[in-house]
């Protein structure tokens, strides 16, 4: 028995590999994915931003459904071909017992279902390996593989049902109809929101504005929690907002225009600010002087004139780059920066009403040329830019991501009330299960990293998957709503069960 099974599982599985419409759909998987990972690991900070993360949300789809193609043609090769050709019956003929003809044949389909993961894991761990490691690099090398898995062996499952009882024909066409109701549903489920209104309120809100509020809240957050770690530092916040009000006097805080060109826009020589007392003058005069020493810089003021959604993301690199290598007393400022930068295009195409408004800067028909004469060079220009509008924010917002009063408490239950809907509607709809595990899951110390890829899921088709929670500290924090690793082994073995019980199907079909 054990010896008739390895000699006619040996004896396909050499037939298969003379196959080469095989080894293309084999090839242009593995180039597919090698693109998508040149492409995240060398394009961070794309200027067209939006359709760079369509195009790296859909690249998997695409990815999957050759993946699809490839196991559809080896299935249907393999029972209806092998069927049509008599090869089934000669091999019957011969001693071969059905179910080493059916067992045989689903080894030599999972063994090539296991080459292509291979190949897959190997390239994307190596890609890894070279990569910065960030949430996005790991989304496209390791999160995507586990979807290969899991939808390579479902369509499996559907396609050698279909092999069974249909021709090679109908058996491929209904296989790759399922395959593709399955890939778009994905994008469809995700592009209709769940709604939520409360009983009391006319106010209607939808699974988007959620996650934009999720995305909005760990940022500022985040902010909050590196002004607050070091005494220090929150010395240095509270002593910009008393410089501002003394600036000011009655003009607004909320007035984002006073702060749209820095602190050497107000101020004609920083000298003054040397001997100062205020700690926050201090920082903004120590970075004058370290910008002076920045001979080499080749930016232009032109290049953050207009500092919104369409700024090059690539040209600020330099001025974070010699703040690393000449910033060391307030390395903390350096780290807030580069965040901001890092998250900035999720900002503003999170498009939160008013809150977005504050990452504006500039104005298209304004120079400031009277802001070139005052700033060494364009990096230090573009800095003060961005320290600016985080002092701004977080003076004008940190209260509010702390869960510091009962409105706060209502918010914790509102937002928990509306993540509850829409985990009922996950649970109960196959393709919320397919779209959680599309997706996947980030593996994080609290479960969400506040950067692009988490945003661009909620951007762009992954289901809300989080409940808030008041954390040791006082804010507000999150957590994974439904365990996606359930439904990554609640389909393995559904399929599995179901290409096992599918041989009494073969045996009575085949032979009947």
């Amino acid at each position: 028995m054990k010896n008739s099974y390895f000699i006619l599982s040996k004896s396909l599985f050499l037939n298969i590999l003379k196959n080469k419409s095989l080894w293309i759909i084999f090839s242009t998987i593995n180039l597919l994915n090698l693109l998508m990972i040149i492409l995240v690991i060398g394009l961070k900070n794309p200027n067209n931003y939006l359709n760079f993360y369509v195009f790296i949300t859909s690249l998997p789809i695409i990815i999957s459904i050759i993946f699809g193609v490839y196991i559809i043609s080896l299935t249907v090769k393999l029972f209806n071909e092998h069927a049509k050709d008599k090869i089934i019956n000669l091999e019957s003929r011969n001693g071969f017992s059905k179910k080493t003809i059916y067992f045989s044949r689903v080894t030599i389909l999972i063994s090539f279902y296991a080459i292509i993961l291979l190949a897959l894991i190997l390239v994307n761990s190596l890609s890894y390996a070279i990569s910065s490691r960030d949430v996005l690099s790991y989304r496209v090398c390791f999160i995507a593989l586990g979807w290969y898995a899991i939808i390579g062996l479902v369509i499996f499952s559907i396609s050698l049902f279909f092999s069974i009882l249909f021709n090679s024909t109908w058996s491929s066409l209904l296989s790759i109809l399922m395959m593709f109701i399955i890939s778009i549903g994905i994008s469809l489920y995700s592009i209709v929101p769940v709604n939520y209104q409360k009983i009391d309120s006319a106010d209607v809100k939808d699974e988007h504005s959620l996650g934009f509020n999720t995305i909005w809240i760990k940022y500022f957050t985040n902010i909050e929690r590196e002004f607050e770690r070091i005494p220090e530092n929150q010395k240095i916040l509270e002593q910009c907002q008393e410089f501002y009000e003394n600036a000011f006097g009655d003009a607004p805080l909320n007035n984002k225009y006073l702060f749209k060109e820095g602190p050497a826009f107000w101020n004609e020589d920083f000298k003054e600010m040397e001997e100062s007392d205020n700690e926050y003058l201090n920082m903004i005069a120590y970075f004058h002087n370290i910008f002076e020493k920045n001979n080499n810089s080749k930016s232009k003021f032109s290049d953050f004139n207009i500092f919104n959604d369409q700024i090059n993301l690539s040209k600020t690199k330099p001025m974070v780059n010699f703040l690393k290598q000449n910033n060391t007393e307030y390395r903390f400022i350096t780290n807030l920066v580069e965040n901001f930068l890092n998250n900035f295009k999720i900002q503003t195409a999170a498009n939160i009403p008013d809150k977005n408004e504050r990452l504006y800067f500039g104005d298209k028909n304004n120079l400031f040329e009277e802001v070139e004469k005052t700033y060494h060079n364009a990096d230090e220009f573009l800095f003060f830019q961005i320290l600016q509008i985080i002092f701004y924010n977080q003076l004008d917002l940190s209260n509010e991501p702390r869960v510091n009063s009962s409105e706060d408490e209502e918010d914790i239950r509102e937002i928990n009330a509306f993540s509850q809907l829409i985990k009922m509607r996950n649970l109960t709809n196959p393709l919320g299960h397919f779209n959680l595990m599309y997706f996947g899951k980030i593996y994080s110390d609290d479960n969400i990293d506040y950067n692009s890829i988490n945003a661009s899921l909620y951007l762009f088709g992954q289901k809300y998957n989080l409940k808030a929670f008041k954390d040791s500290e006082g804010y507000i924090a999150f957590e994974t709503n439904l365990d996606i690793e359930w439904f990554y082994f609640s389909y393995f073995i559904l399929s599995a069960s179901l290409i096992g019980a599918q041989y009494f199907l073969f045996q009575r079909k085949v032979w009947n």
